[in-house]
């Protein structure tokens, strides 16, 4: 057992690697970035810290329910095993090219109380939320997207892993342009410890029948990646949001997280071609029978759209981010160019009603 740790920078973790920055944290725990210097290997690699349970309080809520130590301790225990055989999961899954590769891990046991500290080492990638910050975010490059993360939910489920919160928040970059899926199965687990987090940060790209409580199979991962999808494809917004020269507001959020759930047809997104258009909103359907059967037939759709796919104006100035000033000045021209050609009139005239992230 090992002493309960704050992780800063210049701790050593895995006996040689150093914590060299934190880089985020999020729902599932801190990330840092951890580097290895001897005089063999010079690397860096990314550090996930999840701490189980996550704080003093979640232990009182449970004892509060009646439990005593040993129970607490039992309980809690559960979902560190779970998060293990998940991490199991990303062994078997890591040499697929466009999933996040698992590289190591450990388990801490706290000696001042209940509780465990899970550190899981894996690639250093590039979050896509900040690789799009300098980069543009065409047709194109939104087909390969879709191309390459249907690719790696293909395999997942071909090895019977449904993801469950796709997102792009869970989407990353590597040094050679591919992108890759991360994080399967951890954050649902860690939202089980504790009661106040059942939907919150995945809801925006959850399928109808899960909000919705209702028997659900791989569809579910199709419609999230089509919402994706849509989003890249919309100015960086969700569907029924108001258009990008208006703010969101918490109601506007709400409002539109209520249309797309109880089955509001979707506009179309406000850029792309009509055969990608065609392809988001098939991925977005409401039923799931309407909806493309498997991820491998919106994987050959989005394939053969890439043979085929034309350079064309998309994404203006991301919302509430810094873009380089090159690339804004871009963006901008293409927003400008863009709103001559359409005006997204079906997305305005939805949106008198609600929000984005």
């Amino acid at each position: 057992m090992g002493e309960r740790m704050n992780y800063t920078i210049g701790d050593f973790v895995f006996n040689d690697w150093q914590i060299t920055r934190e880089i985020g944290e999020g729902a599932t725990g801190k990330v840092f970035e951890i580097e290895k210097n001897d005089s063999v290997i010079s690397a860096k690699s990314a550090l996930k810290v999840i701490r189980i349970p996550r704080s003093v309080s979640d232990v009182k809520t449970v004892m509060s329910e009646g439990m005593d130590e040993k129970s607490v301790t039992q309980y809690f225990r559960e979902f560190v095993d779970e998060i293990l055989r998940e991490i199991k999961v990303m062994v078997s899954l890591k040499d697929h090219p466009n999933i996040v590769a698992y590289e190591d891990h450990t388990v801490i046991a706290h000696e001042d109380g209940v509780g465990w500290d899970i550190l899981i080492k894996m690639e250093l990638l590039t979050p896509l939320t900040e690789w799009m910050l300098n980069h543009l975010i065409d047709e194109n490059t939104t087909i390969r997207i879709g191309s390459e993360i249907s690719s790696a939910l293909t395999y997942a489920f071909d090895n019977g892993l449904v993801h469950r919160d796709v997102k792009p928040e869970n989407i990353f970059v590597d040094h050679t342009g591919h992108f890759k899926l991360g994080d399967f199965g951890i954050a649902r687990t860690i939202e089980k410890t504790t009661g106040g987090l059942s939907k919150k940060g995945t809801e925006s790209y959850m399928a109808p029948e899960v909000y919705l409580g209702q028997d659900y199979n791989e569809q579910i991962d199709i419609y999230s990646l089509g919402i994706v999808l849509y989003r890249l494809m919309n100015n960086n917004r969700l569907p029924f949001y108001p258009p990008i020269d208006q703010k969101i507001s918490f109601s506007d959020r709400e409002a539109a997280l209520m249309k797309r759930v109880q089955g509001t047809p979707l506009p179309a997104p406000c850029n792309g071609s009509k055969e990608f258009q065609a392809i988001i909103l098939k991925a977005c359907e409401y039923l799931p029978e309407n909806r493309y059967g498997t991820m491998h037939e919106l994987y050959n759709d989005l394939q053969k759209l890439k043979k085929t796919a034309r350079e064309i104006p998309s994404i203006p100035v991301l919302e509430n981010t810094f873009v380089s000033s090159e690339v804004s000045k871009i963006q901008s021209q293409k927003l400008s160019e863009s709103k001559k050609e359409k005006s997204c009139t079906e997305n305005k005239s939805s949106s008198t009603a609600k929000n984005g992230a």
